[in-house]
């Protein structure tokens, strides 16, 4: 609001000087924020000060609590050095120089390291994917795969049928006490081959010739045949 100071300021003998002056009293903004991530490699703040109504906030002010700050209008994470517990503070300062602060104790969390493996991939074959991620401490909460087709599932170790053959980004996401963490291979899915063969001189007690004329798509190649000629007799 508006108000009017007075200063009097008295001397000698009764006499007295005055002052005043209006003076214009702002509000303060309200400053807030929250924690989205607590990665040790990189804590994710979410900075949801406000003003009142006709004011704005011109700048911020971040204390990560590990020593060091930043002042930055748009800080959205932070990188510590060790997992633990540090004192944030979130200073913020309106267009008329009015400032608020918030802080709170933030929890910052080991990294953990998403890995998985996988069997080789053939068209129309179910692919086992194995789940190999670690963390430093705690459990991993959640497993989140995404097969690159449209599809996902959850679970440690999961199987998966690919529409066809391709190459695939395949990418599993691991949650833990307040981390996320993504991992992606790219799984090739190899297409199957076409079996088929001609015969020639199918005569009893004559060599009978038998050629192989299963094919692949270009760039692949047969690599290995396996005859079975049904009178007990393989190759």
């Amino acid at each position: 609001g508006t108000y009017t100071a007075t200063l009097e300021a008295d001397g000698i003998n009764g006499c007295a000087g005055y002052s005043s002056m209006t003076v214009t009293v702002y509000p303060k903004p309200t400053s807030y924020f929250t924690v989205t991530s607590s990665c040790m490699s990189g804590v994710r703040f979410s900075n949801e000060s406000t003003a009142p109504t006709g004011y704005s906030i011109m700048n911020t002010h971040w204390l990560w609590g590990d020593s060091s700050n930043m002042s930055m209008m748009n800080a959205t994470s932070h990188k510590y050095s060790t997992a633990g517990v540090y004192h944030v503070s979130l200073i913020s300062i309106s267009n008329k120089g009015c400032a608020d602060t918030f802080s709170r104790d933030v929890t910052v969390y080991p990294d953990p390291t998403a890995y998985f493996s996988y069997v080789t991939a053939c068209d129309g074959k179910s692919v086992s994917f194995t789940d190999q991620s670690t963390v430093p401490s705690g459990s991993i909460n959640a497993r989140i795969w995404n097969f690159g087709d449209g599809d996902q599932a959850s679970g440690t170790n999961v199987s998966h049928i690919f529409p066809s053959a391709g190459t695939y980004s395949v990418t599993l996401t691991i949650t833990t006490d307040g981390c996320s963490v993504t991992y992606s291979k790219n799984v090739i899915v190899y297409p199957l081959p076409v079996a088929s063969f001609s015969v020639s001189n199918p005569c009893a007690t004559i060599s009978t010739t038998f050629t192989n004329t299963s094919t692949l798509p270009t760039g692949y190649s047969v690599q290995a045949s396996y005859w079975d000629f049904g009178d007990g007799h393989t190759n």
